[in-house]
């Protein structure tokens, strides 16, 4: 399934996008930037998965640089 992302400019617009969306029976829900952002990042990971592990060491040597 996909899905429809809108930033409104104020909470007037968001009011008026949950409601239009509440009365054409659409579920809808408010979600913060860090909200979005995490749901980014686990589907960036479920992409990428490999199966394979990899030691702390490694990932800690990566991220230094």
């Amino acid at each position: 399934m996909e899905a429809i992302i809108l930033k409104p400019k104020n909470k007037q617009d968001m009011k008026f996008l949950m409601e239009l969306a509440r009365k054409a029976g659409i579920p809808a829900a408010k979600m913060s930037l860090t909200d979005f952002e995490d749901i980014a990042l686990a589907e960036l990971m479920k992409k990428e998965r490999t199966g394979k592990t990899v030691s702390e060491a490694t990932i800690m040597k990566i991220l230094q640089k």
